[in-house]
């Protein structure tokens, strides 16, 4: 028997380490890793991604065999339970499946060489990483701080970028009117605001929960940055995940002080970024050669205003007030009817801004609405089957090709690649069954999320991550760059509300 329990405290000491190694690459590595300066970005991550994966599930799968012959599954119930979102994430993987292996561009579809690269391989490891790691994972604080650490460092170089110091050497082969578009180690604008806008909303979950100060000094500063780092994208989707995450947070503190406090810095980090990027703009403006970044962003018509001093002055006027207001009796009239109002208001604003825009016109949105409305037409066009499980991951553009393709490039120069919201995008490739499984995945943890907030603090930092990224969706993709961290994030996330329900 000793024996017996020797060999088992190896198997589980190996699958630990093989597990946390497997954590710190796509953490440390993942985010940082390119070739050939930006010229191969997608393919380089892809590939990294892809390989480190098959690598870590097949190490991972012979400790497991390993394992059975030994006679050591230890709680062979638990690995096996199924959650709602774990149900989710296999019809999702089994859609994938059925969509690549049926895609009349079959091989195109599974193995995603060309355009996202996103391919059915792609996300069925997307899914695989998603079952080992909500499994096997073994919390750890180092986790956390490695996270914290492996971001700010991505935004530092964001960062550098704007003021045109590469201090990686990615942009040197990058024309003059590019250096606007890509930034950082993870590509273009669009993309570094939704992994910012993901990351900034975790921060500041974790500010929300956090109990010493010095970790509130910290993850406060983090979120101002990574705002910072969104101001200088240019791109405005993130207020989107910005706004989303912060009504969200707002309805979980209502009523509460000392929760509503720290809402109000949430928010503050928002005018403290803003008044960052303000004395960066006049600074800019003092140097010879102003650098293109800065002078772009003075031509933003949505961001750039938001950093005017008297913007921003007003709007810690009205949080000084909001604070006055939560330290006076009127708590408890929050505390009755607080949410209430939040809903009511958010509603009349969903309205108003869906009769603001539609009927849409192609060119809203830098031209999203071309494309959203062709999207939905071609899918109305599609056989029965493809409708259910779409035309094959990897495949919107082929699926566009026909109807399409000469219109998009008469048009715009180029076709359209995706359909710049994450919805429409699964819809198109996986169909019907594709988007319910895959938006039922995150939808299913989100309502776990909810339901345990109040014994599980990781609960609030996932709750605000899933809601930023969701609602960042609405005008952006999945891609390689983001996709594989959201998944290992989803992961995180159910392992802990998984051990904290086999805990209680």
């Amino acid at each position: 028997m000793d024996m017996k329990y020797k060999y088992i405290n190896i198997l589980k000491s190996l699958r630990t380490f093989l597990v946390w190694s497997y954590v710190i690459l796509m953490l440390a590595g993942f985010p940082f890793y390119f070739q050939r300066d930006y010229a191969d970005l997608t393919a380089a991550k892809s590939s990294f991604f892809q390989i480190s994966s098959l690598v870590f599930l097949v190490l991972l799968g012979l400790l497991g065999i390993c394992s059975y012959l030994c006679h050591c599954l230890d709680h062979p119930r638990k690995t096996l339970s199924f959650s709602g979102t774990d149900l989710f994430a296999l019809a999702f993987g089994l859609v994938v499946l059925i969509s690549s292996l049926t895609s009349p561009v079959g091989a195109e579809a599974f193995w995603g060489k060309e355009g996202r690269k996103m391919g059915g391989v792609f996300l069925l490891l997307c899914i695989a990483v998603y079952f080992a790691i909500s499994r096997y994972f073994e919390d750890n604080q180092w986790v956390l701080w490695l996270f914290f650490l492996s971001t700010l460092l991505v935004w530092i170089v964001v960062v550098c970028n704007f003021w045109d110091i590469d201090i990686l050497q990615m942009r040197r082969h990058l024309a003059h009117k590019q250096k606007t578009d890509f930034l950082g180690t993870l590509g273009n604008i669009n993309i570094n605001a939704c992994y910012s806008s993901l990351m900034i909303s975790l921060m500041q979950g974790f500010y929300f929960v956090s109990k010493k100060r010095l970790h509130q000094i910290l993850f406060f500063g983090a979120s101002v940055l990574g705002i910072y780092v969104c101001f200088c994208t240019a791109s405005d989707s993130w207020l989107l995940a910005f706004g989303g995450s912060m009504v969200v947070l707002l309805m979980i503190s209502m009523g509460k002080t000392d929760a509503m406090i720290r809402w109000i810095h949430c928010i503050a980090a928002i005018l403290c970024a803003g008044f960052a990027m303000r004395l960066t703009v006049i600074f800019g403006q003092l140097l010879p050669n102003c650098p293109k970044c800065i002078l772009n962003f003075q031509k933003q018509r949505l961001l750039y205003p938001m950093t005017d001093f008297r913007v921003l002055l007003a709007g810690f006027a009205i949080l000084l007030a909001s604070y006055g207001i939560i330290k006076s009796p009127a708590i408890h009239f929050l505390k009755k009817y607080g949410n209430k109002i939040v809903t009511t208001l958010l509603g009349i604003s969903v309205l108003g801004v869906i009769s603001a825009i539609f009927p849409m016109k192609d060119r809203f949105g830098t031209n999203r609405g071309y494309i959203w409305k062709r999207t939905l037409a071609n899918f109305r066009e599609l056989p029965i089957w493809q409708k259910l499980f779409g035309y094959g991951p990897n495949c919107f553009l082929q699926s566009m090709e026909e109807r399409f393709g000469a219109q998009m490039r008469r048009r715009y120069h180029a076709p359209f690649l995706d359909a710049h919201n994450e919805a429409l995008q699964m819809l198109a490739v996986t169909g019907i069954f594709g988007v319910i499984s895959y938006m039922g995945m995150q939808a299913s943890l989100l309502l776990s999320c909810v339901k345990k907030q109040k014994e599980e603090k990781f609960a609030i930092p996932g709750l605000l991550g899933i809601t930023a990224y969701l609602f960042q969706g609405l005008v952006n993709n999945p891609s390689v760059f983001t996709t594989p961290l959201y998944f290992l994030f989803l992961a995180i996330l159910e392992n802990r509300l998984r051990r904290r329900k086999a805990c209680s």
